[in-house]
């Protein structure tokens, strides 16, 4: 099921994850912690799409 909003949600979402995945880079974090510090994000706002009430 998908929604009007959820597309645009996305890609604004994706923007947001490259822009810390670039900025983690920039600091020259590890990259196996910005990974998956990338990784948890997603995967919280993907349960969160997931559980929303319509």
């Amino acid at each position: 099921m998908t929604t009007k909003g959820t597309s645009v949600g996305l890609s604004v979402h994706a923007c947001s994850v490259t822009a810390h995945a670039v900025d983690f880079d920039e600091r020259h974090k590890n990259s196996c912690v910005a990974n998956g510090a990338v990784a948890q994000e997603l995967a919280g706002w993907c349960w969160s799409l997931a559980t929303l009430e319509t």
